[in-house]
């Protein structure tokens, strides 16, 4: 049981997997379901586009319909926190977008996978590492052939999926092999590197600060701007944003709220403390927003202190609240207390249908209970040896079923009360997820007293009458603010809290003190700077805001960015000033200790520079480094633009220190040229090739 438990848990990682190869999983054709209409509106509309082609709502939808199912399977949940849909929303985009940019490339060069591989690397010799680690006996090492064949007949949807991941991780290693055979590194250019690499220069050296230049000596108008904005556009590309400010109306339950939550609670004690034990579980799923835990706790190991304390010596059917906690108001009612075990030793024969049928099945239920006659007429002398020749559990079969003691919650459910809440030298059937098993109960461990409470409890919310104040207080806000001064006006008359957010793109999720930014963000990129929005409905929150300021994508006009380019802008236009006035003296003088002292500046001396140095004495200096390099000895340079001044430099002397032979150099670049195809950043470029177009932005899911 303990083993088929490992390798059950195990098999369920591949769906997991399927999930979780977010750059491998170019997956799944664009089949039709059903609508959802809360998600999207199924139309044609356009969602992105890759390499000039339109991707449909209907595309995307199909792909994360499935990816959803897929995680709601796996993970045994009927709905998914905003959290965990956003990270699903973002994995289905990758995976789609991954797959169209590189059909393409397979097509280009050719790649495919044939029947004959995929069989090879799922039940072949050569088995995909996930699929021999999840089928593998960790105790014996032994792969386990029939256990994969049935969780292939029972997750057959799943399954093909994960093939078709496997397809496309194989199509991508062929990708990548063609691309590291494609870079190789030639014998010239490792010869070349290991020259560069053993190249040695001294020279002297001398600095005008730009600091030297006081900012308000320097008029910067706005031809420098553009100037230097055209020169560098590349550095200041940007995708689209906004800027906002918002204010938040949080729905929060009122006092009212509370008394009348508490009311209800006092409503239904004398009901919730009569009604029969038998009908309590359905009583209390009705009527409570938690469920019924059937669960035993120490009394000492109850989540609630109040419960610790007041059931200690309680009697069973006491019934103690309302009692307010974690935002709601709840009655405790003791329902049994118990002697239970802390631990239990037990041996077991699971007997698998071997088919998925109701005949498979009653064929092993009878089966399991004539075993269970068996036994229970000889007294559990023949359980191993039955156990040997009939349990589907190899690994505890060759032990005569024997599991040893097991604490509570280690076995599934059913396994685990039949166990619990039976005495020794029970036999019994018990119906679980991995078939049938044949239970003897061997050793009760210590008992402890142990108690079963009912919780009926009601989270205070906001009612409808609060709902309505909020709106009201909202909708005048808003219906008054529809200009920029009065959305300001307003908020300083108000004493409301203004937030500020400076930049957004399409692609947000999160936006502080908001509970879906999705929304407010599909507005701002629909307005204008100035506009202001009407009441914006978050869930449990209103929302107002302003759009402050647009962005484009592309290269920004030098005034949007002004700010940020005043530095560096300023240094340019300083460089251009003291460079000229290096010029000027360096023609007057004919050395660089003359030119010193006409700076009244000392002359500095950098030796054994390479190029893998990064500083020289006066500090971080790639420029001057780079430059010094590529210079003859005893002539001046031009003056050099560095990271604190204007520099001019003079190399006394060039020599080489080999560091690396010509072999290690190779070894190195080809190191280098690994790392890309490793971290798989050439994904990154084939989508900027691919014009990769992301307006997700556009529907509210």
């Amino acid at each position: 049981m303990a083993t088929l438990e490992k390798i059950r848990t195990k098999a369920g990682l591949l769906v997991t997997i399927i999930i979780g190869m977010a750059l491998l999983a170019f997956v799944l054709s664009d089949l039709l379901s059903p609508g959802r209409s809360s998600l999207f509106s199924r139309t044609s509309q356009q969602i992105g586009k890759v390499y000039g082609q339109s991707i449909s709502v209907n595309q995307f939808y199909n792909r994360l319909t499935q990816l959803e199912e897929l995680y709601k399977k796996r993970y045994k949940v009927t709905s998914l926190d905003e959290s965990t849909m956003n990270a699903i929303i973002d994995q289905a985009w990758n995976n789609m977008i991954d797959e169209l940019v590189m059909e393409k490339e397979y097509r280009n060069a050719g790649i495919a996978v044939s029947a004959e591989e995929l069989k090879d690397i799922t039940i072949g010799k050569n088995k995909n590492p996930q699929i021999k680690e999840a089928f593998t006996d960790p105790q014996t090492g032994v792969f386990h052939l029939e256990y994969l064949k049935q969780y292939i007949s029972q997750n057959r949807e799943e399954w093909l999926a994960f093939e078709e991941q496997l397809k496309q991780q194989k199509c991508l290693e062929k990708y990548n092999t063609l691309l590291r055979l494609g870079m190789y590194v030639t014998s010239l250019d490792a010869k070349m590197d290991s020259a560069e690499n053993a190249k040695r220069v001294n020279f002297r050296y001398v600095s005008a600060s730009f600091s030297s230049l006081s900012d308000s000596s320097i008029e910067l108008s706005p031809a420098d701007y553009k100037a230097y904005l055209k020169a560098h556009r590349k550095e200041y590309e940007q995708e689209a944003s906004r800027g906002i400010e918002y204010v938040v109306f949080p729905i929060k339950p009122s006092i009212t709220d509370s008394i009348q939550t508490r009311k209800y609670i006092e409503s239904l004690k004398e009901e919730f403390a009569q009604i029969d034990t038998a009908e309590l579980k359905r009583y209390v799923n009705l009527n409570s927003d938690t469920r019924f835990d059937k669960k035993f706790y120490k009394p000492a190991d109850y989540p609630s202190d109040t419960v610790k304390k007041a059931f200690q010596k309680a009697s069973e059917g006491t019934v103690i609240g309302p009692i307010f906690e974690t935002d709601a108001y709840k009655l405790y009612r003791l329902v049994a207390v118990k002697e239970l075990p802390d631990s239990v030793k037990a041996r077991h024969i699971l007997i698998q249908p071997t088919e998925q049928s109701r005949e498979g099945y009653e064929k092993a239920k009878k089966l399991a209970d004539s075993l269970k006659q068996v036994i229970e007429k000889d007294k559990g002398a023949s359980f191993a040896s039955l156990a040997m020749q009939y349990s589907q559990d190899k690994t505890t079969a060759q032990k005569g079923g024997e599991l040893g003691f097991f604490k509570e919650g280690a076995m599934v459910p059913s396994f685990n009360d039949f166990c619990f809440f039976g005495k020794k030298g029970d036999v019994g059937v018990v119906a679980s997820e991995y078939g049938l098993h044949v239970i003897q109960i061997q050793e009760l461990g210590k008992l402890s007293k142990k108690i079963q409470v009912a919780v009926l409890d009601k989270k205070i919310v906001a009612s409808n009458a609060t709902r309505d104040s909020v709106y009201k207080k909202v909708n005048e806000f808003a219906s008054t603010s529809t200009t920029p001064e009065a959305f300001d006006a307003n908020v300083v008359k108000l004493g409301l809290d203004k937030k500020t957010v400076y930049t957004i793109h399409r692609s947000e999720k999160y936006i502080p003190g908001l509970n879906n930014a999705k929304k407010v963000v599909y507005w701002a990129f629909e307005a204008k700077p100035g506009m202001v929005s009407r009441a914006i409905d978050l869930e449990d929150q209103w929302v107002v805001a302003k759009v402050t300021r647009a962005s484009d994508e592309g290269v920004p006009s030098w005034k949007d960015i002004k700010e940020q380019l005043y530095p560096v802008v300023l240094k340019e236009k300083k460089f251009e000033k003291l460079s000229a006035d290096l010029k000027a003296k360096m023609e007057k003088t004919k050395s660089i200790e003359e030119l010193a002292e006409s700076l009244k500046t000392p002359v500095q001396t950098a030796t054994g520079i390479m190029f893998s140095s990064y500083a020289i004495p006066t500090g971080y200096e790639p420029a001057v480094i780079g430059t010094a390099l590529a210079m003859k000895e005893k002539v001046f340079s031009q003056p050099i633009k560095g990271m604190t001044g204007a520099y001019v430099v003079v190399v006394d002397s060039i020599y080489f220190t080999p560091s690396m032979t010509v072999s290690m150099a190779k070894d190195n670049l080809e190191r280098t040229n690994s790392y890309a195809l490793y971290n798989y950043s050439f994904l990154q470029t084939l989508r900027k090739i691919a014009g990769v177009k992301d307006e997700r932005y556009k529907f509210n899911y």
